[in-house]
């Protein structure tokens, strides 16, 4: 049985919860993105920009130019860039403190390969960028909603882009990024701090 106490207790959490959600307008997530209080649901599409640097002019209009067609041929389509580098700027100042206060030679060499890595791994993670097509179906019957996305995605696939519809994880994952720039979990969990209840 569970205490009064208790139970009064999980009410409040759940209502906080409740207003949380509200806040954001996320009321659930879904197989292909979320859906809202107000504004219907939201499917993403990951989708896989071309290597413009290597592109010749023609090949780079063509590029935009297809991108430019799945735009005005979905009118409720937006796009979503989501930066997952890390930053090691704090990290770095803190190194360089460190070596301008360390009187040992061997400790002063370990701290500039140190700083020598993390500017390594910030360069290599110069393009760590994901790209998303935001679907916003507002007056959608929930029925009508997977054979939409398989057109859209369709659409998307005729124009010569690498696009897949966005999996839970996917999800949780720009949530992740959007709201508190956290890509360094290995898995996302649809609770904070799920893995350390024992049951």
């Amino acid at each position: 049985m569970i205490p009064k106490q208790a139970k009064q207790k999980r009410k409040k959490l759940s209502r906080a919860q409740r207003g949380i959600r509200k806040l954001v307008d996320i009321k659930a997530l879904t197989g292909y993105g979320v859906t809202t209080y107000g504004n219907g649901a939201i499917a993403f599409f990951s989708i896989k920009p071309s290597n413009l640097s290597v592109l010749t002019p023609e090949s780079l209009t063509a590029r935009v130019n297809a991108l430019m067609n799945v735009l005005k041929g979905v009118a409720e389509i937006t796009m979503l860039c989501l930066s997952s580098r890390e930053n090691y700027a704090e990290n770095k100042q803190y190194l360089r403190k460190r070596l301008n206060d360390e009187e040992s030679e061997a400790i002063r060499a370990q701290l500039e390969q140190d700083i020598i890595l993390l500017d390594m791994e910030q360069t290599s993670m110069a393009t760590a960028r994901e790209f998303f097509l935001v679907l916003h179906l507002r007056n959608y019957n929930p029925l009508e909603i997977p054979p939409y996305l398989s057109h859209v995605e369709q659409i998307v696939r005729e124009q010569g882009f690498s696009v897949r519809r966005a999996g839970q994880e996917d999800v949780m994952r720009i949530m992740a990024m959007y709201f508190e720039q956290n890509v360094t979990s290995d898995k996302l969990e649809p609770f904070d701090g799920e893995r350390f209840v024992t049951v």
